[in-house]
């Protein structure tokens, strides 16, 4: 059990996974998101964000379906995520932060897209995407638990 513990308490253990899970989330803009429209990720990322550039017509569609206004965090949960393993390198001390933006911002997909989900209209980049931004968010904390005890070591 030591050696265990002794493995995952090593920082770059947790580093290298953040890098493993950032390519895992830079792999899913190239995968194909939903079976109808036929699209990677890159395609949907960008379908979205066209749709909040006017922001007029974008209220109007918000009014009659509000769970559109979640729409609006893909592109800073996107962001967070493209800046996540230098965050992580650099910031040990605010990485809890970017775990719980991040669970947050993982969470709005799931409830955006529930019912494409349960219909199974969703494809694996849709799901690389998502387990990428949790895992991402574990990475965040474990990098926090990580620097808290070394912390109390000094």
């Amino acid at each position: 059990m030591a050696v265990v513990s002794g493995i995952f308490s090593k920082r770059r253990f947790i580093l290298g996974g953040a890098a493993a899970v950032w390519l895992l989330f830079a792999a899913s803009f190239l995968m194909p998101v939903m079976q109808d429209a036929n699209m990677l990720g890159w395609q949907a990322f960008w379908f979205y964000l066209s749709k909040t550039l006017d922001p007029v017509d974008f209220w109007r569609h918000v009014q009659t379906d509000p769970v559109d206004a979640l729409v609006v965090t893909f592109t800073s949960t996107n962001g967070s995520m493209l800046l996540a393993p230098v965050l992580l390198w650099r910031g040990s001390r605010w990485s809890a932060w970017l775990g719980f933006f991040l669970v947050l911002g993982g969470l709005v997909p799931c409830v955006a897209f529930h019912e494409m989900v349960v219909k199974n209209e969703l494809r694996c980049g849709f799901y690389c995407w998502v387990g990428s931004i949790f895992l991402m968010a574990g990475a965040g904390f474990w990098n926090w638990l990580w620097y808290r005890r070394q912390a109390g070591r000094r």
